[in-house]
């Protein structure tokens, strides 16, 4: 049997050889059962993170939780208020942005979501009427989630003007520190016809207008753990190709590197050797497979407003 012959799984691991990138190794050869049942697992559920909204999603978030804390750190090093990139209405500009992204995304989110389910399971199924009362409780339960999904209507219809902010610094004994409040407008809300008077009662009843990136990571937080739980409404194989994800990733015992199924074995050629074709497996769908979501930033003195997970994500 030729090098070829036999399918494998590789590692490229951390460098070992100097003035290199890194180094290839062979973890184990692999029957062609073997092989299909790994390739079909992880095409599949690349396909499937890639097909939803909700990465596009967490990144939209991620984005506007760096871009408060890079304000924070300018005004720190007294660069805003300042000119050009640095002038506040250009820093208006890109966090309504942001925002716009936020709150489209995350009705695209569920309204795909829905209609997967619905194609899958079909329209009155148990499933299908499952995923519509849970989005629905999510919507009740959590204020971020419930806030920013209606103010992609706001923006679309009525004003783009829905935020304010404020930038102090003070110097103590360590150093400048700075930082940057972003705030929900709630005058948005409160004059727009399109809310109704249960959600500014809501608004009314806050002691301040809220502070947008609490909003943000409550939103992906419910969001995430609910997006988890009904993947398998749409995807009835989900379970089997995690599992056997999971099995693949075993495979290497831990070990440092990119994870990577190949179509033939690592052959030497003169002085060197020849790498096959190959797939790597994702930190995304790796994750994925192990049911993980990954971490948010971590912002100091973040006092989330309370609101209930639903029993199954706690």
């Amino acid at each position: 049997m030729n090098s070829y012959d036999s399918r494998s799984v590789i590692l490229f691991g951390d460098p070992r050889i100097p003035g290199t990138s890194g180094t290839w190794s062979e973890i184990t050869t692999l029957s062609e059962d073997k092989y299909e049942e790994y390739r079909n697992s992880l095409w599949s559920l690349d396909s499937l993170l890639r097909r939803s909204h909700f990465p596009y999603f967490r990144a939209a978030c991620l984005d506007f939780v760096n871009q408060v804390e890079d304000a924070g750190e300018r005004v720190a090093n007294g660069s805003i208020p300042g000119s050009g990139d640095d002038s506040i209405e250009l820093l208006s500009s890109k966090f309504i942005r942001s925002l716009l992204a936020i709150s489209s995304l995350i009705k695209f989110e569920q309204d795909k979501s829905l209609e997967r389910i619905q194609r899958s399971r079909g329209e009155n199924s148990e499933e299908h009427i499952r995923a519509t009362k849970e989005y629905s409780r999510l919507y009740d339960e959590n204020f971020g989630y419930r806030f920013l999904s209606r103010l992609r209507n706001i923006m679309h219809h009525d004003t783009m003007e829905v935020i304010r902010f404020s930038a102090t610094a003070s110097a103590t004994p360590s150093g400048n520190i700075g930082v940057c409040e972003v705030r929900l407008e709630r005058s948005a809300f409160l004059d727009s016809q399109r809310i109704n008077s249960s959600l500014k009662r809501d608004l009314r009843e806050l002691e301040d207008d809220p502070l947008i990136i609490e909003m943000v990571v409550q939103s992906l937080l419910g969001l995430a753990g609910l997006n988890r739980f009904l993947r398998p409404y749409a995807y009835p194989d989900l379970n089997q190709y995690c599992s056997s994800i999971r099995e693949f990733e075993a495979l290497f015992k831990g070990a440092p590197g990119l994870r990577c199924l190949a179509d033939g074995q690592i052959a030497p050629r003169g002085d060197s050797f020849s790498i096959p074709n190959h797939m790597s497996a994702s930190p995304d769908v790796l994750s994925f497979a192990h049911g993980l979501i990954p971490d948010l930033p971590n912002i100091p003195e973040m006092d989330l407003p309370r609101y209930d997970r639903p029993e199954y994500l706690t």
